[in-house]
Order: structure tokens, then sequence, then C-alpha cells
């Protein structure tokens, strides 16, 4: 997802992709099955390159991750990010407004995952093999999302910055609003063009905004 994103950035923004269990080339790992042991994952790889300003980017299951390592970073005393970006997620404390959907066979999961999302193209839901694969690490990202319950915290001192998709039919502009609430710091909320997966579809314009608030931002 973040191949191209070093392009659209200056050189003084250094791109980090974070590659999680179950995904791409650890597609045959097991995915993570408690935030906590994916957290303390995080920590041991990330600690060691947070010795400089960084900020933190997440799309979706990987915004609500980000918001729960900046937390995690926060409680051990560590240096926070200079800035969280949350895109396509509803803010942590907000109660969802669709039923559950971890629990259902993999079949009913799908059909569901694609109303809200649109998350599997074509040509993955034409590989039999590889689409079970990506959907059972998907179902253990929505899982953890379900099942993990909020904890109320003092809010983040760092700006949050929130994108959206305008189109996006299941994470509405007051769930996206909502993350004002996360930090004592500035708040922005920028929406753009397209579904759920806008950063893929408004990737340049996105990576821009991103680039232009970080460079502005005294760490």
């Amino acid at each position: 997802m973040f191949a191209g994103w070093q392009q659209g950035m200056p050189a003084t923004i250094q791109i980090c992709g974070v590659q999680l269990p179950g995904r791409e080339s650890r597609i045959d790992e097991a995915p993570p099955q408690s935030l906590a042991a994916l957290l303390d994952a995080l920590d041991q790889a990330l600690t060691p390159l947070l010795n400089m300003p960084f900020g933190l980017f997440g799309h979706s299951f990987g915004a609500w991750l980000a918001f729960h390592f900046a937390m995690r970073i926060r409680g051990r005393g560590g240096p926070g990010p200079c800035h969280l970006f949350a895109a396509g997620c509803r803010a942590p404390q907000c109660t969802p407004r669709h039923p559950p959907i971890a629990h259902l066979p993999d079949a009913e999961f799908l059909t569901e995952v694609q109303r809200r999302y649109g998350a599997f193209p074509r040509e993955i839901l034409a590989e039999a093999e590889l689409l079970q694969t990506l959907l059972s690490t998907c179902k253990a990202d929505v899982r953890l999302m379900e099942t993990t319950p909020y904890e109320a915290k003092v809010p983040l001192n760092c700006p949050i910055s929130v994108f959206g998709g305008v189109s996006d039919e299941f994470i509405n502009a007051g769930e996206l609003e909502a993350w004002r609430s996360q930090t004592i710091g500035p708040f922005r909320l920028q929406m753009f063009p397209g579904g759920h997966f806008f950063v893929r579809s408004a990737r340049a314009a996105l990576t821009s905004s991103i680039a232009c608030q970080l460079q502005h931002l005294a760490c």
C-alpha cells in the first residue's frame, strides 16, 4: 500500500511501512489474536527507530492500531508522535452503528465485508486459496476491533489529522469528527473523493496533505 508514497514526500520525510503478520511477505504467519500481542510486537520492532521525530499514519484497522500504539508509547514514558494521522476509521470511543460480523461464517463475512468496504478486488476474489488466506487475516482484524473494549484515557497532546472518503457509506463524518476529543492539540478533518479506500484513489492529494502538515510542524 505504501510502496509509492515516498515519491510524494520531500527528502526530509522518510516513509517506514509496517508489515503486519498475515500480509504480503508475511502472509504465511498467523495474525495476532490480541491487541496486547500486536502492540508488543510493534514496540519491539519500532522502538529502535523512534529516536527521531516521527508521525504515525494508519488506514481503517491501521488507524485504530496507530492510536493504541501512540497510547502505548505514552504509557511507557517514551517520546510520542509529532502527529497522528487516521484515515477511514471512526474515533475509537464511538460505538459502532452496525452489528458485529467477525463471528459470521466465511461466506457471510465476505459478503458483508464487500458490502461495507469493497475490500477485495475481483482479482483476489478469483483466487480461492489466496482469498481464504486474506479473509482469515481480515476477520482477525475485525475481531480485534469488535472485541477489544475501549478504555477512556487522557487525550494525546500531539495534533491529530483525520481523513475520510466522501462516499464511504460505513464511516460517517460525525464518527470522524469525534477524533477531536482524543487530543488536546490541534485537530483537522479533511475529506477526499472516493469510498473507504480513498487512500488509493486520492493518494497524491493525501500524501501531499500529510507532507505539508509534517513540514510545518515543530516537533
